[in-house]
């Protein structure tokens, strides 16, 4: 049974382990993920290609360096989340491996994988099997605090593979920007804290609005294509809740068609970016009036910003929000994660 988002008091009776204040220290979190950040001594290599490799919660943070790096680096960065090493992978490769216990089982193939072709190899975990094997085979890792749901650590996750890359001289320094995040994520969390009242509290209204509904979210840019993918995933995950994400103009080419019989039981999210071109802001438009024809809910988040790192990070920190308190108004605990393991006792046997 959901509760009352305005009795503080009864969240802990749904959200047992207090996952919303993990959720509300965010901030801090990207300030210890700063000072880890700062103290990397990452040692210089050159590399044709450079590859990033993790799951779930652990891959969040590598498939937002993916996109927010595309416009800034000159060597070929991809990421990855399978088991599946690609074949151009060889000893003049650069493979970031990312897991946050350390004993993500397709990532500890991958690394037997990389290990055996000789690329230079990366460990970012907080221990487990992984960093057993960085440690003995003298393989370069960076160890994150644990104590964490992997997707309530994506500071850890993210920002030391976003400061690799400035350590390896392939983009500039990110601090200030981290920096000018952390404050940005202060003043939102001043809205969006479990203190603040429905009434005057943008995160708890969304949620309430998402309640009963399939949430669609849908990025207009490139960079913001993770961020909707965070959304869906932390919806899946901390409210048990089914959504999807999709992208401009991408979906255009598809997905519109099943707009023309869509049920009213979905809910639309637009992400807008901030430096959209007018052929896309053509395209968002043009949904929107179509999907507001269609279903009640339609929710457009578009974030002033100084830096596409301000924008990502402040996107992901609302959706974090909106999660947690959907899942309090469903009665669903966010730290519940039973069905995932389910299926590794049924993978381990």
């Amino acid at each position: 049974m959901g509760i009352d988002l305005n009795d503080i008091k009864s969240y802990t009776s749904v959200d047992t382990e207090d996952v919303l204040k993990t959720v509300e220290e965010f901030p801090e979190q990207c300030e210890e993920a700063l000072n880890i950040c700062k103290s990397l001594n990452i040692q210089k290599v050159t590399c044709s290609n450079i590859s990033i490799f993790g799951m779930g919660g652990s891959g969040t943070g590598g498939e937002l360096v993916n996109s927010l790096t595309d416009d800034k680096i000159n060597v070929p960065l991809m990421f990855f989340h399978h088991y599946h090493v690609p074949n151009f992978i060889s000893s003049d490769s650069l493979c970031l491996l990312v897991s946050y216990s350390g004993n993500t089982e397709e990532i500890l193939h991958v690394y037997d994988t990389v290990k055996s072709r000789k690329a230079h190899i990366i460990i970012y975990a907080s221990g487990g099997l992984l960093l057993e094997k960085a440690i003995k085979d003298n393989i370069e890792y960076v160890k994150i605090p644990s104590g964490y749901q992997p997707r309530c650590a994506l500071a850890f996750l993210f920002l030391p593979l976003l400061y690799t890359l400035y350590a390896l001289s392939l983009i500039p320094d990110p601090g200030k920007d981290i920096e000018k995040s952390i404050e940005m994520l202060k003043n939102l969390r001043e809205k969006s804290g479990r203190h603040i009242p429905s009434e005057k509290n943008y995160a708890k209204e969304f949620a309430r609005k998402l309640t009963g509904t399939i949430p669609l979210i849908y990025s207009s840019r490139s960079y913001l294509e993770p961020v909707a993918k965070r959304w869906k995933n932390q919806l899946n995950e901390n409210a048990k809740t089914m959504a999807f994400c999709d992208n401009f103009p991408e979906l255009c080419h598809n997905t519109i068609c099943a707009w023309d019989k869509t049920e009213d039981n979905y809910s639309l999210i637009l992400l807008r970016s901030r430096e959209e071109d007018s052929s896309v802001k053509t395209r968002a438009e043009f949904l929107k009036a179509l999907a507001a024809k269609k279903i009640a809910t339609v929710e457009e988040i578009k974030i002033d910003s100084e830096s596409i790192l301000e924008e990502i990070l402040s996107v992901i920190y609302l959706g974090d929000f909106v999660s947690i308190y959907l899942a309090l108004l469903k009665g669903a605990d966010p730290v519940d994660i039973s069905l995932i393991r389910q299926l590794k006792e049924k993978l381990c046997r």
